[in-house]
């Protein structure tokens, strides 16, 4: 078993734990703030249901995380996906490069 800095996060079998201490997170999410800034946005994200730390594995369940964050940023699996229901309602449109577009239309 390989372990990394923190004790709540371990890799097993190749898997990231599932429940991330706050300082997990903080390098997952935000590294670019500074930790005091990252506590003060986890309590205030907290008011807005944030998930909560987890007494039990001490630590905060990591897909609740992730479900969280993408309801915030307006992000649905269909989004991600492509798709709807699991089936694919249409290709993902191709993105054309901001130069070729204003090129294509001077």
């Amino acid at each position: 078993m390989t372990t990394v800095s923190s004790p709540i996060v371990e890799i097993v079998a190749g898997e990231l734990s599932l429940f991330l201490d706050d300082r997990e997170l903080h390098r997952r999410l935000a590294p670019h703030m500074g930790w005091d800034r990252f506590r003060a946005t986890l309590l205030q994200c907290e008011r807005e249901d944030f998930p909560r730390v987890n007494s039990l594995w001490r630590g905060r369940y990591w897909p609740a995380v992730k479900a969280w964050l993408d309801r915030e940023n307006r992000l649905s699996n269909a989004a991600i996906t492509g798709t709807q229901d699991g089936l694919r309602t249409s290709m993902p449109r191709a993105v054309t490069p901001l130069a070729s577009r204003s090129a294509a239309t001077a």
